[in-house]
């Protein structure tokens, strides 16, 4: 995962370039929190997986059980916290429609043994640490 965290002056072509020039393409997923970067990236680069932008996120989070069936995912996956401005963005439920709609969870910075099992038996995709050896440790539990 690459993160994009500048936006003025844009770096996309020219990190899309370099993507395609080193072959990485399939090899990464770019991530911005900035909708117009990620907008930008796509639309530049629209092989290249990538993670939802914050306002894709907040759609994503009010999906329903009602609305599920027309939502169309921007992209392949969510790289989140757990909760964000008190509201609980990685639940077992959310997983589960990302799931369904065949959207990736990643979840970051978790460094505690315990929310690693959590997170790992709601069945995230990914989790985003700063410590991967008591991630190694967990996951070899």
């Amino acid at each position: 995962m690459i993160e994009i965290k500048q936006s003025e002056p844009s770096i996309v072509p020219a990190f899309a370039k370099l993507l395609e020039d080193r072959r990485l393409q399939d090899r990464v997923v770019v991530a911005s929190f900035n909708d117009e970067t990620i907008q930008e990236f796509r639309a530049t680069a629209p092989s290249v997986r990538t993670s939802y932008g914050l306002a894709e996120v907040i759609e994503f989070i009010g999906v329903t059980e009602d609305t599920e069936p027309d939502y169309e995912p921007p992209a392949q996956f969510l790289q989140v916290p757990i909760q964000q401005l008190g509201v609980d963005v990685v639940t077992k439920e959310t997983v589960a429609r990302g799931k369904r709609v065949n959207v990736g969870m990643h979840v970051w910075t978790i460094n505690d043994p315990e929310e690693m099992r959590l997170l790992i038996d709601f069945g995230v995709a990914g989790i985003i640490t700063d410590d991967p050896k008591t991630l190694a440790t967990t996951l070899a539990e």
